[in-house]
């Protein structure tokens, strides 16, 4: 099997068939990445098309100063927020979307692969809650936590400092912690 690397010199060579084993041997990777930030599979099923479409497109531009797969990740994350934040404007150009869109978001509904039957219901907590961080916070925190990167490539793949990235996580951690502490208080108090 060759690297991502390999796979992406083999390409900008002329080999053709190499960026279909880069799709192959990434999709499942970048579309669980897409589908914690876009929480929707159909959504991420389409902005992973997206991803790849952005990789043969910008294949030339890979320099090789970081990792052919923080390349990727970094591309992944950032077509998923900005595929959020079109989402929500254009949510916001009326009113009634706008309430639809609040409906959708307090139920999420998707099936993420790494979730447990019996955990749905507290992974459906935490995932409304990543939601209502911002989108650098909520992609460092997937990135870190669900998707076992380190510091070093969270911040290479958000294209931040280490610190920058200490101090993302730290607040992503805080308001989540208030807002599931919320939600648990609210789900106790329903069930006296």
């Amino acid at each position: 099997m060759e690297t991502t690397a390999q796979l992406l010199k083999a390409f900008l060579g002329g080999n053709e068939s190499a960026f279909k084993v880069l799709v192959e041997e990434n999709e499942d990777l970048i579309y669980n990445v897409v589908l914690s930030i876009v929480k929707n599979e159909a959504d991420a099923a389409d902005v992973t098309q997206d991803v790849f479409v952005k990789v043969f497109q910008k294949a030339t531009s890979f320099r090789g100063e970081s990792q052919a797969s923080t390349w990727l990740y970094r591309i992944a994350v950032n077509t998923a927020l900005d595929f959020n934040k079109r989402k929500r404007n254009h949510h916001l150009l009326s009113f009634a979307n706008d309430l639809l869109f609040r409906y959708r978001r307090s139920s999420v509904s998707f099936n993420h692969p790494g979730v447990l039957l019996e955990n749905k219901d507290n992974a459906h907590a935490l995932f409304d809650a990543l939601d209502k961080l911002p989108g650098k916070q909520q992609a460092a925190f997937v990135l870190f936590y669900m998707e076992g990167k380190s510091q070093r490539e969270v911040a290479e793949i958000l294209g931040l400092s280490v610190n920058a990235v200490e101090s993302l996580m730290s607040r992503a951690k805080q308001k989540l912690q208030k807002i599931l502490f919320n939600y648990y208080n609210r789900q106790k108090n329903e069930n006296d």
